[in-house]
């Protein structure tokens, strides 16, 4: 006689034991392939700017309030 669990583990086990996908093949024009490159520029330091981070500020502030 089967437990009630066992009937429930009955439901999700898999019964199918192969896989549902296939393996893409490698396309032999994959060297030929542009990839993107990362481009870091170069380091600039812009200076801080109160007036921005007063803006910032004020709408963090509003939408707080809004909420």
């Amino acid at each position: 006689m089967a437990s009630t669990i066992d009937k429930v583990r009955a439901l999700f086990k898999d019964t199918e034991a192969e896989q549902e996908y296939q393996p893409v093949e490698s396309d032999p024009n994959d060297e030929y392939v542009r990839r993107p490159v990362l481009v870091i520029p170069d380091s600039i330091e812009e200076p801080f700017s109160w007036f921005e981070y007063s803006i910032f500020i004020l709408l963090g502030i509003a939408m707080l309030w809004a909420w």
